[in-house]
């Protein structure tokens, strides 16, 4: 087992891109919570870039973004991931 140490501003920096994500989402401006969560390196995005995913019409994307976030352990992508799947009929 060997740990990789995360610099404290590094992790709060990711957190804070991931918040502006959701807000942009809240917001209306998908595209742009896209370009900023596309490069991320955090598992914590995977549920809001499959919404933004999906409100862009990404739909294959965004089903692709819920499973991740469902491996990770995010409930409310859950959700998503079965509306998804509803809305698609699969």
């Amino acid at each position: 087992y060997s740990s990789v140490a995360v610099p404290i501003h590094s992790s709060l920096s990711l957190i804070k891109s991931i918040n502006r994500a959701v807000a942009l989402v809240r917001e209306g401006r998908d595209a742009e919570a896209v370009t900023l969560l596309e490069p991320l390196d955090d598992e914590r995005k995977w549920n809001t870039l499959g919404v933004a995913y999906f409100k862009t019409g990404r739909r294959a994307e965004a089903v692709e973004c819920f499973e991740r976030a469902v491996k990770a352990g995010d409930s409310e992508a859950a959700g998503n991931l079965e509306g998804v799947r509803a809305v698609e009929g699969r």
